[in-house]
Formats: structure tokens, C-alpha cells, sequence
């Protein structure tokens, strides 16, 4: 009986034995044979860096012929500011330089018209022509201012004759020169009157003269027509000088400067290119290049 059970716990210890060597042969499989996550890991990473051979995931690398006959071109970003673009109306006026205003130096009535609405007319020319009582007086006193100079001109050479013979004292010449003097500044004086209010050489009449070369574009002027000193008569303008008047609102005005680039967009879509004058709180005058004419 008890040799049985020896037996019996002999054969349960050689199964335990078996069993352990069993799975101790399994574990040993596992952890000796089995490849180590680790060194799968590297050995998958070396596969793919040789296949990526010095590639970039996203980079695409071409030569600078392929570039060029690809139409790819490469620019240098710098800093600036953001344009936009400004739309608004205009209307053509004429720059100060290229308007002038004739009015009438003197009362009197127009007793001659030599230009109309639309003629041209250069600088110095007479637009029409005016009689009027101040231009004789002022002839008058033109004509006086003369005699008194001619006089005062032979007095002092008189003078100065009798004192190198030493006829008269010193005193006696320099009270001609004086009064030579004095005749001088009067003549000068009426001779700038007349050329002011263009008396013509007779004193009968005066001239309204256009001042710049251009084209009549306001004639108020009636022939027979009594006017007094200042009225308007005619405008002249000299369509060579003229500018682009445009309305923007406030917020668009804060951003225009003098010196921007403008674009005028004709009726007949022709484009003119022109250069921002200045800006004020009604308008911004647009100077355009000058037109010959």
C-alpha cells in the first residue's frame, strides 16, 4: 500500500515535471526565439530610412531649368502697405494757373466786343474794348505827369550849366534835382495807372486784355452795356491746364495723399493716367499731364 502511493506520487511529480518543462519550453520559446519589439522596431525603421533616402514627407525638389521652363518664378518678400482701389466721380475744372477772370479796370460803357464765346485768344490781345471818363483822366493825368518830367528835366540841366560855370550857388541845383526827382516818381506813378487800366495812347478808351493764351468760355459782356470798375466780362481758360475735381467720402479721403497714382476713366473707356494734387475736406484736385494743344 505504501509502495502504491510512492508510485503514485512518483508518476504525479514526473507529470508535474513534464508539465513544468512543458511550459517552461513554451516561455523559453517565447522569450529566446520569439524576435524583441525593440529590435523589430529598429530593424523596420532602418527599411524605411533607406528606402526615404534623404526625402522630406511634403518637399518636392526640381533644378532651376525645370523651374524656369515650368514658368515657376521666385521673388524676395519685403514689407509694404495693402492698396485698394478708390472709385469715385470727377468733374473737369481748370487749375488756377489755367483760368483768368477779365473784368473791367474803369466805369464806362463797352463800345467794342472783338471775341465770342468759344474763340481763342492769346495772351495780350484785347478781348474788347471800353470808353470811359476815368480813362481820360487818367490819360489826362499820364499826359500831365509827362510835361511836368520834361520841364523839370531842362530846369536841372539849366542849373547844372550855371553852376560847373559857377553862375549860381549849390543850393540852386540841388533844389532842381529835388524837383526832378519828385516830377520822375509822378510820372512813373501815372504811367502805371494807365498801363493798369490798358488806357490807349489817345485817352478816349481802354482795353479788357486777356491775360493767359486760351479759349472764351464765359462772356458776359453786352455791347453798349455800361459797367462799373471790377465786373466781370469774360473767362478765358487754357484747356492744356486742367484738372479732375473728385468727391470721396470722409473715410476714403484720409487715405489719399498728395503724390498718389490716379487712373481718369474717359466716356469712350479711354484710360489717362494723372497724379493726386492735393486733398481738401470738399474735394481732391487730380492734376493731369498738360495737353498740347
Amino acid at each position: 500500500m505504501t509502495e502504491e502511493n510512492n508510485k503514485t506520487k512518483l508518476i504525479a511529480g514526473v507529470a508535474i515535471a513534464a508539465l513544468l518543462l512543458g511550459g517552461g519550453g513554451i516561455m523559453l520559446g517565447r522569450s529566446v526565439f520569439a524576435p524583441e519589439p525593440t529590435t523589430a522596431a529598429s530593424t523596420e525603421g532602418e527599411h524605411a530610412e533607406e528606402k526615404e533616402e534623404g526625402h522630406v514627407e511634403g518637399q518636392v525638389e526640381i533644378d532651376a531649368a525645370r523651374a524656369q521652363a515650368a514658368g515657376i518664378v521666385t521673388e524676395t518678400i519685403q514689407s509694404g502697405g495693402l492698396g485698394a482701389e478708390i472709385l469715385a466721380q470727377g468733374v473737369v475744372a481748370a487749375t488756377p494757373q489755367g483760368e483768368a477772370v477779365l473784368t473791367a479796370r474803369a466805369d464806362g460803357a463797352i463800345v467794342r466786343i472783338n471775341r465770342q464765346l468759344g474763340d481763342y485768344v492769346r495772351a495780350g490781345e484785347p478781348v474788347a474794348t471800353m470808353e470811359s471818363r476815368d480813362a481820360a483822366s487818367i490819360a489826362a493825368e499820364r499826359s500831365s505827369a509827362s510835361a511836368k518830367l520834361a520841364l523839370a528835366r531842362s530846369t536841372y540841366a539849366r542849373e547844372k550849366r550855371l553852376f560847373d560855370a559857377r553862375v549860381t550857388a549849390r543850393q540852386d541845383l540841388e533844389g532842381a534835382a529835388a524837383v526832378l526827382a519828385e516830377a520822375e516818381a509822378e510820372a512813373r506813378r501815372s504811367q502805371s495807372a494807365a498801363s493798369a487800366a490798358r488806357v490807349s495812347g489817345d485817352g478816349r478808351s481802354l482795353s479788357v486784355i486777356s491775360l493767359i493764351s486760351g479759349r472764351v468760355t464765359k462772356a458776359d459782356a453786352r455791347l453798349g452795356a455800361y459797367v462799373l470798375a471790377g465786373t466781370e466780362l469774360f473767362r478765358v481758360s487754357d484747356p492744356t491746364r486742367i484738372q479732375i475735381n473728385a468727391s470721396v467720402l470722409a473715410a476714403d479721403a484720409r487715405r489719399i495723399q498728395p503724390g498718389d497714382s490716379a487712373v481718369i476713366e474717359l466716356l469712350g473707356g479711354e484710360t489717362l493716367n494723372a497724379v493726386v494734387r492735393s486733398a481738401t475736406p470738399t474735394s481732391i484736385p487730380i492734376a493731369r499731364p498738360r495737353l498740347s494743344s
